[in-house]
């Protein structure tokens, strides 16, 4: 499924939670933070099943590093970017599963 909204994304998979394995999110989004947005799908999802592909312009390392290792960010990929990477990235974490 797409979104274009985070707050529908967390009410979607509070009440759907075993149908996603995998989110791609944007660090910068209007309604809420990509940090913030994973901080809430992980407050139900804290045994980290969902994977989390971050996507960002901003590359602030510390935070990052800081952030996923609180909130299990699988991948930290930075802008711009070409499908194909998002393509094999999506790949190997399907198939780590």
């Amino acid at each position: 499924m797409c979104f274009d909204n985070p707050i529908e994304v967390v009410e979607y998979l509070s009440e759907n939670f075993g149908n996603c394995s995998l989110v791609i999110t944007d660090y910068k989004m209007p309604q809420m933070s990509g940090i913030d947005f994973i901080k809430k799908l992980r407050e139900f999802d804290n045994n980290y099943i969902i994977k989390v592909i971050l996507i960002t312009a901003y590359i602030i390392k510390s935070i990052l590093i800081d952030q996923n290792n609180k909130l299990k960010i699988h991948k930290v990929i930075g802008k711009p970017i070409s499908i194909k990477v998002l393509e094999t990235e999506v790949k190997m974490l399907i198939d780590e599963s």
